[in-house]
């Protein structure tokens, strides 16, 4: 039980070091479509919250306005 709660705790760690990370993440699937932004890079971009509201594809996500 020990060795479990200590792995999960480096996972959660993990998790927050990737979300909060000084750089913009992302992760696609081999099709192009997002499946992770982290929190830095919706802030640069301004994305909404929901995923489900952001762009589905990373053109989508890099095509400037104008």
């Amino acid at each position: 039980m020990m060795a479990k709660d200590a792995s999960e705790e480096r996972l959660e760690t993990l998790a927050e070091l990737v979300e909060d990370a000084p750089c913009g993440m992302v992760i696609t699937d081999p099709h192009g479509r997002l499946r992770y932004v982290n929190e830095t890079l919706s802030r640069w971009l301004a994305l909404p919250a929901r995923a489900q509201d952001r762009p589905a594809q990373l053109p989508e996500l890099m095509t400037l306005p104008g």
